[in-house]
């Protein structure tokens, strides 16, 4: 069975990816999280996505290509960017380089050998970060100039439970959470003078449970640094033209639905109780049963001698 990255990485700790599916089904929270039986799951593109492009933004060009490589194409168009990023080729001229290199099979090999330990981004998906990457660049509200701590670990503890999430950008000084979404839904919504997305988060029916994500994502904060954020989704459409837009949740509308995030996590701290205790009392039958099947016979046996004597 092939590995879940994302249960893999998250093991042991408690998501706001985690706390929503509890949410919505308990049941299916122990199956997937606690138990780790495959379930139908389909993981966002999306997040790879905005993984390489925080990437791009927070280690710039040379470290971005020491950590992912751009799947090269079937022409010597598509191979020369990825030549140029090699130390031994990125001087030469794409003549030059045919002198080593005659045939494109050649090329992907040295690149390939040369990229066995990067991340694969293919050309469709570069294309999608670059042209981000160029809209974010263009919108002063993204704020890319500003100092932020990229991609920021936060972990803490909560009545035995331990929370996780990595945010894609923070800033104490700021006093500011800003995240990374992409959407397709930037089509306008001429009564409302926004668009679907805005509109969706604005009275709280987008299907992926942003606000959700942004109140786990500012209690975290709180509980580690005991600061309050406000939190900002800067988002990017997914297709062309690649729009931007961004969406501001101020403390106070964080601060509203702060207890909803404590009140599921109780939840599965008494959940968790229960499972174990169940687990518990499974495992000790298991061993009673065990122990009963190995003395029977030993009893029979033994049983049996003494008729045996009496007679």
């Amino acid at each position: 069975m092939a590995k879940d990255d994302y249960i893999e990485k998250n093991r042991g700790y408690v998501t706001s990816s985690k706390c929503k599916e509890y949410n919505k089904n308990p049941e299916w929270y122990k199956l997937r999280y606690l138990d780790e039986i495959k379930l139908e799951w389909n993981p966002k593109k999306s997040f790879k996505l905005w993984t390489a492009l925080d990437d791009y933004l927070s280690l710039g060009v040379n470290g971005f290509y020491k950590k992912y490589w751009i799947d090269v194409g079937s022409t010597w168009d598509d191979v020369m960017p990825e030549l140029e990023n090699l130390d031994k080729y990125k001087w030469m001229d794409k003549k030059e380089i045919k002198k080593y290199l005659p045939t494109l099979n050649d090329v992907r090999e040295v690149i390939i050998w040369d990229v066995s330990e990067k991340i694969k981004i293919s050309k469709w998906e570069w294309a999608i970060i670059s042209w981000m990457i160029k809209e974010l660049h263009r919108q002063p509200l993204a704020d890319i100039k500003w100092e932020y701590v990229h991609q920021q670990v936060i972990e803490v503890w909560y009545k035995g439970l331990k929370l996780k999430w990595t945010l894609d950008r923070l800033s104490l000084s700021k006093n500011l959470i800003r995240d990374y979404k992409s959407t397709a839904e930037f089509s306008r919504l001429i009564s409302q003078n926004t668009t679907q997305f805005h509109w969706n988060l604005e009275t709280m029916t987008d299907p992926f449970q942003y606000r959700f994500q942004m109140v786990f994502y500012y209690l975290l904060v709180k509980m580690k640094y005991w600061k309050s954020c406000d939190v900002i989704i800067d988002a990017v459409g997914n297709n062309s033209p690649y729009p931007y837009q961004w969406f501001l949740y101020t403390t106070d509308t964080l601060e509203k639905d702060i207890q909803t995030i404590i009140d599921i996590l109780d939840k599965i701290v008494e959940s968790e109780k229960t499972w174990n205790y169940n687990q518990e009392c499974q495992e000790e039958e298991a061993r009673v049963l065990d122990f009963t099947n190995d003395l029977y016979p030993l009893m029979h046996s033994t049983i049996q001698k003494s008729l045996i004597n009496i007679t």
